[in-house]
């Protein structure tokens, strides 16, 4: 995604919620995050590389399940609120971006 002049490019739907999922897997902080983002593009793929990482190593990674993300999603949306994901993109997500 790039960005026009100072402001970052808007994100689809699908992939701010792929970033928040992102975000709260087990063992993905703001560095790992940033850092999966630049090898893989986007969070979508970084997701699907996730079980990958670990292989042979000490951790074990897993994205976080869809249900508690979208329990999540409700919550936020219904206090009418926006994610701040670590490069600073506000996220706003719809629930029909979640299927």
């Amino acid at each position: 995604m790039e960005s026009t002049g100072s402001q970052p490019a808007l994100l689809s739907q699908k992939e701010a919620f792929a970033r928040i999922r992102l975000l709260r897997s087990p063992h993905i902080g703001p560095v790992t995050f940033r850092q999966l983002l630049a090898r893989f593009g986007t969070a979508e793929r970084s997701l699907e590389a996730l079980p990958d990482l670990g292989s042979g190593g000490k951790r074990t990674y897993r994205a976080a399940p869809v249900d508690r993300i979208e329990r999540e999603v409700d919550a936020v949306r219904r206090a009418g609120r926006l994610w701040r994901s670590p490069d600073r993109r506000s996220m706003r997500v719809r629930k029909a971006a979640i299927t």
